[in-house]
């Protein structure tokens, strides 16, 4: 898993980025590989690779969508999580002993998640920084009374990682 991460490295080609982008937001679909990416050391090394002001802009832009395609993940695993919770009080037939099995596995991947939650939650100063550290590109419109400036990839990115981690 880390040597799919370690393909987001500035050190490598932006064709690289993508490649290790595409497979990594493909193969978050998966729950089974989503369990093995959604976990705080996977977030902290995608984060090295995003917030870093020195590292190139496909590096950040591939490991900001990751993180994005993360945090939606979670986002409709709590939305489902909820929605089947009031399935099982609506279904009055469940065993005691079903139900506390589902409570334990449920804590604890809840544990993890919330986990990855905090650790997307404190990136959002990082984000700010990404929203007053890019200097947009200025476009020149002659119908424009004022220069317009280009929101850029980048800060499109960091935008979509706010919204998602602002959904928690």
């Amino acid at each position: 898993m880390l040597a799919l991460i370690d393909k987001l490295s500035p050190d490598l080609t932006d064709e690289d980025n993508l490649n290790a982008m595409s497979l990594m937001t493909e193969l978050l679909e998966s729950k089974a590989f989503f369990k093995v990416v959604a976990r705080r050391s996977t977030i902290v090394k995608l984060s090295e690779y995003a917030f870093n002001e020195n590292n190139c802009v496909d590096s950040r832009n591939a490991a900001l969508t990751v993180l994005a395609k993360i945090a939606m993940q979670l986002n409709e695993k709590q939305k489902d999580g909820n929605k089947e919770d009031d399935d099982e009080f609506k279904n009055v037939d469940n065993d005691e002993d079903d139900m506390i099995i589902k409570q334990d596995s449920d804590e604890e991947s809840n544990g993890s998640d919330n986990q990855v939650i905090e650790e997307l939650a404190s990136k959002i100063t990082n984000i700010k920084d990404i929203f007053m550290s890019v200097n947009p590109a200025v476009l020149n419109q002659s119908m424009a009374p004022e220069p317009v400036h280009a929101f850029g990839q980048l800060r499109l990115k960091a935008l979509e990682l706010l919204h998602q981690i602002l959904r928690f």
